[in-house]
Formats: structure tokens, C-alpha cells, sequence
């Protein structure tokens, strides 16, 4: 019975020391720095809520050791690696204990019963090590709890069993350290908890139960730590969990015990243990994961304690809050660390990922919650106003009215008592206001005005009654709407639909203002939402739809201000929500339509609106900083605005505001601090808290897809050997015609708020700014090589402008590559050739035998004569019969001598035709083969895939193209040799010209030539092989008798009249000499610049094709001045229908 009674006390007494503790704590938790954390849960992608260990790479991506797979997280979403059975490059195990990055950056990876892996970051898979009984030189144990790599580069592994490990790589080997009991400096123990490594390069090794070893390398020799109940300076307890040291080189040390902190000067240990009578004691025994924040304070992490930050006085306490969305998720802390950006991540057991954004914006919150009596009593917040003694008043519309106590955070409610006088009026408050004497007016929906006593103690109330339907005394509704006081003190009420009151406290009388329709000197409307004493004496009164009205109460004058469709320097709207005066005077207006700043000596109105940056139109609340700076509350979030360079930056409920969504409530602090009220509860913050995030976040690709199918790495048929993120190159097939990039800036803070831009150079011609889009398509790329690069912005708008990139390189299919091409170029001047001999040595073969006609026909006609010649000196005897016989023969002569003429001549105009041939085909092919030739020779041979190299393939096609043209006008020239009548057709004037600009493409560019053309006649029936002859000639010897140092100009001029149609070709060149050289110009082998290459066919051939065709041609020249051709050309009657395709109907 005794021993029940003293268990009994032994239970109350804790709970007694427990109940005190949580008193101080609770007490104590207002008066410490608030540490909000965000969380990373399953739900995010998570693979499991035990985070065992944390780092962050040399690139910013964060690990996560869980219990269930290692995760990767890049601010968007979680890479999960798990044991694959079937997949030795998987990692070995699931259940991961620890992770480090080598010298190489990649990653050693300690599992629990599954050895150790390596992961290689470029490939993206893992090398397994496990235990094996029969080599020595392996793993000592596949249970691996801690893993380290040292400043030397060398891996220790700690085990569960097996000691401790070093891996040496060169030989691929494990060198093994375990406990041997006759070796008193052998390690302490084989259960190995965890590994550090000091300053000063000592490994420190914790154990399960044989407490800390300091390992020399030097000397491989362990020195023990352990406990001793006969020394208070030894280690606190045996189970050592953590080891850490801070940035004073102290080491601490985590045990099942308490923390200690080893003090080398006097060889022992300064303990630290929870007191349950101190509230700034640690919070627990069980210390499991240590760090230290950019300030120096030392991060604990206990087992179902919770968090403590200890500053070297006082330990401060963070336990999960059900109440409290940004505390802890979980008492016990695993693992604890700090980010290259000073973030502070916590892993937790079964709570998932908790980290503190040292960039979060400092905004604090407060939320109704329906288990807190102290918290705030409902979350729609209409008003604020501040007392004498720093507490603020809080208008809920439901709630009632609540006093906040900034400095104990906490809240006192006052609400209607139906029963109670003593009371205020109702809970629908709309709003609040301390007056000069400390007293609390306040203003609910339907419930008139309440004033509370200085001493809180008694209620007066101020209603409107029937009764009171004419006087207006002292209300003129019951609604309330913006209580506002002056400098004098006195108070004006703006009620909804009652107008304005003016109370007066000195003489305890109330004033009404209402609004006459028939009276322009009155108020605009008695719908009042809100009103602003102003410091020069005017009433500003807002109202519900019909604008602004500006009180003079010296004259008792009102002016009125209306939004006006056409007029830009009025109101935005006439819906007004809120009105300010800023320190130098200036009043601005809050609508439904914007932001308005009122210049009095205008008289006018300056407009802000979306357009200008505002979240939304609806401006609810104003406020001004210390800085000049302008705070405004909006329907979609928190501007801050500076007046002076119009910069506008927005902030939301992501960077810690009550909501987006914000009521007609405000407040400037006694102390400095701004009260914003809305939808969702009241946010408080410091102005010069809320800082820009100054870092320029890292960018990677973190997925590469083809046919939104992510590409595996190193396999036979992928185009990645690497991770793409690790990639320089990637070289895809023609066939790969749907790619797609995903992309991440490792920015942590509101991620979902960084910005990215991306373009493809050689396919964009510009940044594409895609907001916080991290994905981009292309479709049917073109062969050639392109550079994607992206580049991102962190939330606050800072941008890493040099972002990553990688070159991507399509490979056309066979028929579009650079051999392909150069074979078919060959192969086509190939048959060329060979269609020119053949059709060459054809005509020459065709003139001998009509030479050889020719002849005989001559020799028998020759013996015909001798044969009449003997003939007539027979018949000259018969002189009856002489003449008739010799007019006989005579007129036979002549008909064979007209014969023996036509063949001559017709031998002769083949003979012309041949040699001109043969001129025009030299003369016409030597531009098109001089292209050909040039292109060949810029073709960079060392890339094919260079993007240069496809514009020259285009370009050799177009030559191509034009001399297949040219060879088919020869052709029919050849074949229509007897009569250039058929030669006719259509001719696309413009067409020719700009063939001829093709094929004289090089000279014209090299030349830096200016073709001007003015083709009003731009179809004409003529022969086509003659015109591009001549406007190739033509254009071709004007750029080639250039002057020098003068920029060329070619004019191409065409015209018609009823019977001529006329071209004129004039140049700015340097001419030629007509006084002494007229007669010789169109005559064959003439040249006039004799400094210039040439051969003088050219005119001549042009002059034959003008006169062929019936026309002629002139030439109007001076030397150093140019030249100009006129070629008129006689119209053929007998023209046959134009025929149009479909294409040019197009």
C-alpha cells in the first residue's frame, strides 16, 4: 500500500513539473524569435516522411536519405532512386542512412543491410559494394549507418557490426578498423552510429555503446571518450549520436544523455540536460542531429522533443503546434542542414522535409482557429486602430471586437451580450477607432455605435430609432461604415446611407451632413464606405457609386469629384474603397478601378491600374513606410509602391500573407510595424524586413524527351550518354521530330515564383518569356546545328542571364547531305558535258554532209553548162531554134544558180547559228559554273552539319535550277534553227530579272551592286532564250565595267505603246568613248577595256537576237558616267492565248 502511495506522488509530481514547464514554455515561446517552417511532405513526391540525412550537392540540388529510396529535389519535384532487383546499376538499398559527394561529384550512399553504393552523376546510375565473407578486402559489413569522405578525398563508411571502413579506389579495396579487445588504442566499439570529420582533420568516430573515438591517421590509433561516474567532466553518456563542430572550432557532441560540448583545455566535457523547472534548458536528452544557422546558433534535434536553438545562454524550443501550419511536423529531428543560400533544413521522423527560407519575407500572420480561446475570434478583419498602451483593435465582421497584445501575441474578445447593455452592439464590426482619450469607438452592422471607456469597464451605445427618422440625432442609420478622428479630435462617422456625422467630444454633439439632390453644396451620396480627415482641416469622403466629395468645414463647402468616361485626369471609378494622405500632403484614392493620387493644384487626378503593374483594380487599403514607400492592399495580393521611380512589386499569400485577398483595413504601428486585414485572418510585418532575395539561382536541364518520352542515358539507341544535364551535345536523326526540355533554377524561395526565358539559336529569333513555365516543345527542326539555352530569375525577379545551354545537332536524311549534293552537282555537269559534246559533234556532222551535197550538186551543174555549151554550138547553126533553145537554157542557168545560192546561204546560216551556239553557250555558262565553283569552295568540308552549309545547298540548287533552264532555251534554239518565229512565247520580265540576279548572285554581292527596276510592261510576248541572253549580258557587263569607288546603280526600265515594246538598261559604269568607237560597238571580237578580261561577243550576240526578233537596239554612253541601252522591239500581231496556271491564279 505504501509502495502505491509513492508511485501515485511520484506520477502527480511529474505531472506537476511537466504542467510548470509547459507554463514557461507557453509563456516564454512569445518573447523568442519565430522560426516559420514550409514542409516537404509524401504528397509533394516525398518517398517516404523519415529523413535519415540531407545535403545539398555543388550544384544546389538537395538529397534526402529516407527510409524508403534516396530522393533528389530540384524546388519543383522529387527524383526518387529505389532498388531495382533486376537492375544491377540500381542503388543497392531502399533504406538509405547516409549520403556524401566525392571530389568528382558523385555520391557514396551508406543503405541499412544493403552495403554502400556509388552513384556516377553523368551517367545516372550506381555501383554496388557489398559485404562478401570470403575477401577480406570487401565491405566488413553490409549494415552501413554513417558514410564520410574526408579532405583528402578518402571514403570512411561506419557500420552496424563491422567497425569502421576506408575505401580506397585505386585498388578498389576496403581497409577494415574493428574493436580488438587486446589492443587498448583498436576502436571502441564495432556499432558505429555516426562519422566527422574537425577542423584539424580528425576522424571522430560515434558508437552504440562505447562512446566517442578520435581516430590519427597518422599513427591509426583510436583515442576513447567514454563515460565515468566517478568523473563529472567525462562523456555524459555512452550512446553518442551526433558529433558537430561550430565555427569557433567547439565540438559537440549528441548523445542518448544530454548534449555535450568538449573543452580540450581542461580534457572534459560541459554538459547540457534538460530541467523541466527551466523553461531555457534543451528540451530533451536524446539529442540525434546537430548544426549551427548563419548566425552562429546551435541547431538540436531531439527524439520527441522537438527543436532547440541554442544561442550559448538559453535554449529555445520548437515543437510541432496543431494550431500552427508553419511549426514542426514531427518531435523528432533526424537530421539537421544548412544550404549554401544559409536555408535550414530539418528531417524528421514520419513528419517528412521542414526547412526555414532564410529569404522568406518576414510577414507574420494570424488566423482564426477554433481551439484557440486567445487566438483571433473570426478571420473577415474590417479595421484596426492602436491605444495608448501599443494594443491594437481589431473589427471582425462576425467575431466581434478583439484587443491584440503585440507583445504577448495574444488576443482579448469583445462581443454582444443580447442580455448585457454593458455590451457592444453587435459582431458584425465594420469598424474602429481609439479616440484622444484612450476611449474605443466602434461601428456594427445594424448595431450603431459602441464606445468602451478608457478603463474598459463601461459600454456606451449610439443608435439610430425611428423616432429619430428627422432629427438624425445622434445617427442617421444603424450602419456605421469608417470612424475616423481629426487633428482636433473630433470624430466623423461615415454611415451607409445616412451620410456623414461629425461628433464633436468636447461638447458631446453630433452633426449630420446628408445628401441633397437639389443641392450641389452637399454630399454626393449618403452611401459612405469610407472617410479621411485630412491634416489641412478638409473632409475626403469616399462613397459606393457616386464618387469622391471633398468638405471645406471652415465654409462648409462641398466638392465634388466624379470618374468621367472621357476624361483621363478623373476618378478611375466612382466606387471608392479607401483614401490616404501621404507626408508631404498628397491624398490618394483606393477604387474599384485602381489607384488615384490627387493633385490640388490641377485639380486632377493621376491613374494606376493593372496596366501599371496592380495585381488587381480593386485598391482596398493604403499605407506608407518610413521610406516614403506606399502599401497597398488589394483584392488579388500586396503591393509595395515607390511614388518616385513607379516601381511596383506584388506579393501573395505564397510569400506569407494572410490571403491575396484583402478588406478596408490598415494600420501604421506606434512601433513601426503595418496591419493589413483581409478575407482570412490580418498580416503584420515590419517594412524594412521584407527584403529582395539577392540570389542568382543555378540553372539546369533536368529532362530531355523525345516524343514526351524521357530519353534513358547509355543505351546503344539513345542520343545521350550523359544525363542532359551533364551534356555539351546532343546529335539526334532527321526522324526525331518532337523534342521537349525541361529546366530548373535551384532557387528554394517560392519557386513556383521563378521566372524562365528560353530560345533555340538558329530556329528563335529572340527570348521566348514563358513566366514560371519550366517546359518547351519543338516540332519538325530543320537539319543543322542549333544552341538551346535557358535562363531563369529567382522570385524576386533577380536573373542569372548566363542560365545553361547545350547544342543540339539534327542530321539530315542521306539525300540532303553534303556528299549527296556534291555528287549530284557532278553528275549533273556531267551529263552536261556530254549532252554538249553529243549534240556539238551531231552538228558538225550534219554540216560535212551538206558540204558534201553542196559539192556534188555543184560538179553537176557544172557539167550540165559544159554540156549545153556544146549543145548551143550545134544548134547555132539552127538559127531558128538557137534562141528558143538558148532562152531555154538560159533561164535554166539561172534557176540553178539561185539553187547553187540558197544552199550556200543556208550552209552559211548554219555555220552562223553553230558559231553563235557555241558563243552564247560559253558566254552564258561561265556565270552559273563560276557560282558553282564559288559556292564549292566556301562549303566548310570539316563540319557538314554546319548551318552555313545548308544556305549553300539552297543556293547551289537555284544555279542548278537555272542552268537546267538555260540548257532547255539552247536546246530549242538548236532545234528551231531555220525560224526564230517559233521560238515565241510569254515572257515573265520580272521573272528574268530576277534569274538574272541569281545567277550573277556572287558578282552582285562582292560588288555591293543596287538594281533598281521599274517593269510596267512586265509580260511580252518574245522569244525567252533571246531575253535572258540579253539581260544577262547586258546587267553582267555593266558590273563588270564598274568604276571603281563609285557604289553601281542599274536601272532596268520595260514599256509598250500600241506597236513597240521597249527596254532600257541604264548604269552609272564607266561608259565608253561613242566619238571614236560608235561604229565598232556591235561589232563581234570588240573589246573597249582592254584591262578587263573579255572576249566583245556580247553585244554582238545581243544586237543579232534584237534584229532577229525585228527590233533594234541603241546606245547612249560617256566615258565615267555610265551607259544606257534602248532596245525597241516590234509587237506580233498573231499573239495565241495567254494561258494561266493554277499556281499564279493563286
Amino acid at each position: 500500500m505504501k509502495h502505491t502511495q509513492k508511485g501515485n506522488w511520484l506520477q502527480v509530481r511529474k505531472w506537476i513539473l511537466a504542467s510548470v514547464f509547459i507554463f514557461f514554455y507557453i509563456t516564454s515561446y512569445g518573447h523568442h524569435r519565430l522560426l516559420h517552417f514550409r514542409h516537404l511532405t509524401v504528397a509533394d513526391g516525398l518517398s517516404q516522411s523519415t529523413i535519415n540525412c540531407i545535403l545539398q550537392d555543388s550544384k544546389g540540388y538537395m538529397w534526402f536519405a529516407t527510409d524508403d529510396g534516396l530522393d533528389k529535389y530540384d524546388g519543383y519535384k522529387f527524383t526518387v532512386y529505389q532498388n531495382d532487383a533486376n537492375n544491377t546499376q540500381s542503388i543497392s538499398g531502399n533504406r538509405v542512412m547516409g549520403i556524401v559527394e566525392d571530389q568528382e561529384h558523385n555520391f557514396w550512399i551508406a543503405t541499412a543491410g544493403a552495403g554502400i553504393s556509388k552513384f556516377i552523376t553523368s551517367k545516372g546510375t550506381f555501383v554496388q559494394y557489398l559485404s562478401d565473407k570470403n575477401n577480406r578486402n570487401s565491405l566488413s559489413n553490409n549494415n552501413a549507418s554513417s558514410i564520410l569522405v574526408d579532405k583528402k578525398g578518402i571514403i570512411w563508411i561506419g557500420t552496424n557490426g563491422g567497425g569502421l571502413n576506408q575505401y580506397n579506389p585505386i585498388t578498389n579495396t576496403f581497409t577494415r578498423y574493428i574493436h580488438q579487445p587486446n589492443r587498448p588504442n583498436s576502436l571502441i566499439d564495432n556499432e558505429i552510429t555516426c562519422l566527422f570529420e574537425d577542423t584539424q582533420g580528425n576522424i571522430w568516430v560515434g558508437t552504440d555503446n562505447g562512446g566517442l573515438d578520435r581516430f590519427d591517421q597518422s599513427t591509426n590509433q583510436f583515442l576513447h571518450y567514454q563515460h565515468s561516474t566517478e568523473q563529472k567532466a567525462s562523456l555524459i553518456h555512452n550512446y553518442v549520436r551526433r558529433v558537430f563542430e561550430d565555427h569557433n572550432g567547439k565540438l559537440w557532441i549528441g548523445t542518448n544523455g544530454g548534449l555535450d560540448c568538449l573543452n580540450e583545455k581542461k580534457d572534459g566535457f560541459i554538459h547540457y540536460q534538460h530541467d523541466p523547472l527551466n523553461p531555457h534548458s534543451i528540451g530533451h536528452n536524446v539529442v540525434l542531429s546537430l548544426n549551427e544557422d548563419a548566425q552562429g546558433h546551435l541547431w538540436i534535434g531531439t527524439e520527441n522533443g522537438g527543436m532547440d536553438v541554442f544561442d550559448q545562454k538559453k535554449f529555445e524550443h520548437y515543437l510541432p503546434d496543431l494550431q500552427d501550419p508553419t511549426s514542426l511536423s514531427s518531435p523528432s529531428i533526424y537530421s539537421i542542414y544548412r544550404d549554401s543560400h544559409q536555408n535550414m533544413w530539418v528531417g524528421t521522423f514520419g513528419g517528412g522535409i521542414n526547412w526555414v527560407d532564410r529569404y522568406q519575407k518576414k510577414f507574420n500572420s494570424y488566423h482564426y482557429l477554433p481551439t484557440s480561446l486567445a487566438g483571433l475570434s473570426h478571420n473577415m478583419v474590417n479595421d484596426f486602430s492602436q491605444d495608448a498602451d501599443g494594443k491594437v483593435w481589431v473589427a471582425t465582421d462576425g467575431g466581434g471586437i478583439n484587443c491584440f497584445d503585440p507583445k504577448k501575441r495574444t488576443f482579448t474578445h469583445y462581443v454582444q451580450n443580447p442580455k448585457n447593455s454593458n455590451s457592444i452592439l453587435g459582431n458584425f464590426m465594420t469598424s474602429v477607432l481609439v479616440d484622444d482619450f484612450n476611449n474605443v469607438w466602434t461601428g456594427a452592422w445594424e448595431g450603431g455605435v459602441t464606445r468602451i471607456s478608457a478603463d474598459r469597464k463601461k459600454f456606451t451605445r449610439y443608435k439610430y430609432t425611428p423616432s429619430q427618422l428627422y432629427s438624425c440625432t445622434p445617427l442617421c442609420t444603424n450602419n456605421p461604415y469608417s470612424i475616423k478622428k481629426d487633428k482636433q479630435g473630433v470624430l466623423w462617422i461615415g454611415e451607409y446611407g445616412g451620410g456623414l456625422t461629425k461628433y464633436d467630444p468636447q461638447k458631446d454633439s453630433f452633426t449630420s451632413y446628408r445628401h441633397n439632390s437639389s443641392d450641389s453644396n452637399s454630399l454626393s451620396s449618403d452611401y459612405i464606405q469610407v472617410v479621411l480627415p485630412a491634416q489641412n482641416g478638409d473632409i475626403w469622403i469616399g462613397t459606393l457609386g457616386d464618387g469622391l466629395t471633398r468638405l471645406i468645414p471652415s465654409t462648409n463647402t462641398f466638392i465634388r469629384y466624379y470618374h468621367e468616361d472621357r476624361d483621363k485626369n478623373s476618378l478611375t471609378s466612382n466606387d471608392i474603397y479607401s483614401l490616404f494622405e501621404d507626408k508631404q500632403g498628397v491624398i490618394w484614392i483606393g477604387s474599384s478601378g485602381g489607384l488615384n493620387k490627387f493633385d490640388p493644384r490641377k485639380d486632377a487626378f493621376s491613374r494606376y491600374s493593372i496596366q501599371d503593374g496592380l495585381p488587381s483594380n480593386a485598391v482596398m487599403d493604403i499605407q506608407e513606410d518610413t521610406r516614403g514607400n506606399l502599401w497597398i492592399s488589394t483584392k488579388k495580393g500586396l503591393c509595395k509602391f515607390n511614388p518616385i521611380t513607379k516601381v511596383l512589386r506584388v506579393y501573395t499569400q505564397e510569400d506569407g500573407l494572410q490571403s491575396n485577398e484583402f478588406n478596408r483595413a490598415s494600420l501604421h504601428s506606434k512601433t513601426g510595424e503595418l496591419y493589413f486585414g483581409g478575407t482570412n485572418g490580418f498580416t503584420v510585418f515590419y517594412p524594412d524586413s521584407i527584403q529582395e532575395n539577392p540570389i542568382i539561382p543555378p540553372v539546369y536541364l533536368t529532362d530531355f524527351q523525345i516524343f514526351n518520352k524521357s530519353v534513358p542515358v547509355g543505351t546503344s539507341d539513345s542520343p545521350l550518354q550523359k544525363v542532359i544535364g551533364e551534356s555539351s551535345s546532343v546529335t539526334l536523326p532527321h526522324d526525331a521530330s518532337v523534342i521537349s526540355f525541361e529546366f530548373a533554377a535551384l532557387n528554394f524561395t517560392i519557386s513556383q515564383k521563378n521566372k524562365y526565358a528560353y530560345m533555340l539559336e538558329g530556329f528563335d529569333k529572340a527570348w521566348n518569356y514563358v513566366g514560371n513555365n519550366r517546359h518547351v516543345t519543338y516540332t519538325n527542326l530543320d537539319p543543322g546545328t542549333y544552341t538551346f539555352r535557358v535562363k531563369a530569375s529567382n522570385n524576386d525577379g533577380i536573373w542569372n542571364e548566363k542560365g545553361t545551354s547545350v547544342q543540339l545537332i539534327i542530321i539530315p536524311p542521306w539525300w540532303k547531305t553534303f556528299w549527296f549534293r556534291i555528287g549530284l552537282i557532278g553528275f549533273i555537269v556531267l551529263l552536261v558535258s556530254i549532252w554538249y559534246t553529243v549534240k556539238t559533234n551531231t552538228i558538225r556532222k550534219q554540216n560535212r554532209i551538206l558540204e558534201n551535197r553542196v559539192l556534188e550538186r555543184t560538179h553537176k551543174i557544172e557539167q550540165q553548162k559544159e554540156e549545153l555549151a556544146q549543145q548551143r554550138d550545134i544548134l547555132s547553126q539552127q538559127k531558128n531554134t538557137i534562141e528558143e533553145k538558148n532562152a531555154l537554157l538560159e533561164k535554166s542557168h539561172l534557176l540553178l544558180e539561185q539553187l547553187v545560192e540558197e544552199r550556200t546561204e543556208e550552209l552559211i546560216n548554219k555555220n552562223r547559228r553553230l558559231e553563235q551556239f557555241a558563243f552564247i553557250t560559253s558566254h552564258n555558262f561561265r556565270s552559273p559554273v563560276a557560282t558553282l565553283l564559288g559556292l564549292c569552295s566556301v562549303f566548310n568540308t570539316e563540319d557538314p552539319a554546319d548551318p552555313f552549309n545548308m544556305v549553300i545547298m539552297e543556293k547551289t540548287g537555284e544555279v542548278i535550277h537555272k542552268l537546267d533552264e538555260m540548257i532547255q532555251d539552247l536546246s530549242i534554239l538548236l532545234d528551231h534553227q531555220k525560224d526564230a518565229e517559233s521560238l515565241y512565247e510569254w515572257v515573265e520580265l520580272k521573272s528574268i530579272l530576277h534569274d538574272t540576279k541569281i545567277l550573277l548572285a556572287e558578282e552582285i554581292q562582292k560588288s555591293d551592286v543596287r538594281i533598281h527596276e521599274n517593269l510596267t510592261m512586265s509580260r511580252a510576248y518574245l522569244v525567252p532564250a533571246y531575253i535572258h541572253n540579253i539581260f544577262l549580258n547586258l546587267i553582267g557587263n555593266a558590273i563588270k565595267y564598274r568604276q571603281e569607288n563609285v557604289p553601281l546603280e542599274i536601272h532596268v526600265s520595260s514599256y509598250e505603246d500600241d506597236n513597240t515594246i521597249t527596254l532600257i538598261f541604264r548604269d552609272n559604269g564607266s561608259g565608253i568613248d561613242l566619238t571614236t568607237k560608235k561604229n565598232q560597238i556591235f561589232s563581234p571580237f570588240k573589246r573597249f577595256h582592254t584591262h578587263i578580261p573579255g572576249k566583245g561577243i556580247g553585244l554582238y550576240m545581243i544586237k543579232t537576237q534584237v534584229e532577229s526578233m525585228r527590233g533594234s537596239i541603241q546606245v547612249e554612253s560617256e566615258v565615267n558616267k555610265g551607259t544606257t541601252f534602248t532596245i525597241l522591239l516590234q509587237k506580233k500581231t498573231d499573239l495565241p492565248k495567254e494561258t494561266i496556271s493554277v499556281s499564279e491564279q493563286a
